[in-house]
């Protein structure tokens, strides 16, 4: 890819049962910040012939620090015809601006600690949370991502080592877990669970804003974004009553899924751990099992990583640097720092170890 140049994937899958005239263009003045690629072909719009099953990518070049992209989607076979409009975002840096992403632990004495990698010697900050959430945003532009927390289970923060700096809007309490990035259109910002029973996004000096009005339940935390319907649109995923997994579609039609975790803070990012295109949320339930749930609407399919885990914060990323994803997590009887390797496949359990050692981990977990 080239400088000043990162790619978003799109796919789409043909589920009828004829084969699908799928074309996909860019509209709303996405030209000038994008070009389609599927297929051999490329332009502001590309088409494919998908025969019952078939998957097709589209991918897209877009200029870094692009607004977002807003792509036309049609699919006829004659009698069938199906046509949508979907906000893809970009991302705000890329090249050698990309920000890392490291994993983000409360210790057993409550410091908010960052771990890069394998054996890296931990970061310290001087806060100590009640809430956390991955780093996944550098707000100020320093070349550090910044760490969402709440030092009290009301206030909402951010930190990047260089101090705390506090943002409008208050935590409906805790547990909860916080989400950092871009969705639906907007830019980047945190995302919560207010104490207006809605999910909400605040940016550093900015108001807060409501992101999902949420009227059947009261969002708990605030888990991540990704394709978790099979809709080749981001989903923002939340824990509702009763620890239940839901998801929110960029209309603002929320979804109820099966799956509970045990607390609101036992679940991790959604990801698609080995590049399939099927999206899952790590989860740890009431009977401390370490589960992947493959959400749909009104139900799941659960699959049992490990036992024995602590019910609080998991994290989703790459640790090992292997190219595809790892779950960390914190036993339940040791409080060390775990993770599984080849999460959807012959699923093996290792420790974690810093520069220091074991990593032993309190009870807010990771993200």
């Amino acid at each position: 890819m080239p400088t000043g140049e990162t790619s978003r994937t799109l796919t789409a899958t043909n589920r009828l049962n004829q084969t699908l005239a799928v074309t996909v263009s860019l509209v709303n003045g996405s030209s000038g910040d994008a070009t389609l690629h599927a297929g051999g072909s490329s332009g502001d719009s590309v088409s494919a012939s998908l025969a019952p099953g078939e998957t097709t990518s589209v991918d897209a070049a877009v200029d870094c620090g692009a607004d977002a992209l807003h792509l036309s989607i049609t699919a006829t076979n004659g009698s069938f015809r199906f046509h949508a409009i979907r906000t893809v975002e970009t991302v705000a840096r890329c090249g050698d601006d990309t920000v890392s992403r490291s994993l983000v632990y409360v210790n057993t004495a409550g410091e908010l600690r960052t771990l890069a990698g394998p054996n890296a010697a931990p970061t310290s900050y001087s806060v100590t949370p009640e809430t956390i959430g991955p780093a996944t945003v550098d707000f100020d532009g320093d070349g550090t991502a910044d760490v969402p927390y709440s030092p009290d289970g009301s206030t909402i923060a951010l930190t990047d080592g260089d101090g705390a700096r506090t943002l409008n809007g208050t935590l409906y309490g805790t547990p909860s877990r916080l989400w950092a990035g871009a969705w639906n259109g907007s830019g980047d910002a945190v995302y919560y669970a207010s104490t207006a029973k809605n999910v909400t996004r605040v940016r550093p000096g900015g108001r807060p804003t409501t992101a999902v009005v949420v009227s059947s339940t009261t969002p708990k935390a605030v888990v991540g974004v990704a394709d978790v319907a099979g809709d080749s649109a981001r989903e923002l995923v939340f824990v509702g009553g009763s620890q239940q997994l839901r998801f929110a579609y960029e209309n603002g039609t929320t979804v109820q899924t099966a799956p509970s975790a045990a607390t609101g803070d036992a679940v991790g990012t959604p990801t698609d751990f080995d590049g399939n295109g099927h999206v899952r949320v790590p989860i740890v339930d009431g009977s401390n099992a370490l589960r992947l749930a493959q959400v749909k609407d009104n139900g799941a399919q659960t699959t049992k990583l490990v036992g024995g885990v602590e019910k609080t914060g998991v994290a989703s990323l790459d640790w090992d640097g292997d190219g595809t994803p790892e779950i960390l997590y914190v036993d339940a009887s040791s409080h060390r720092l775990m993770y599984v390797d080849d999460v959807t496949g012959a699923a093996t359990t290792h420790r974690v170890q810093s520069a220091n050692g074991n990593v032993t981990v309190g009870g807010v977990g990771v993200a």
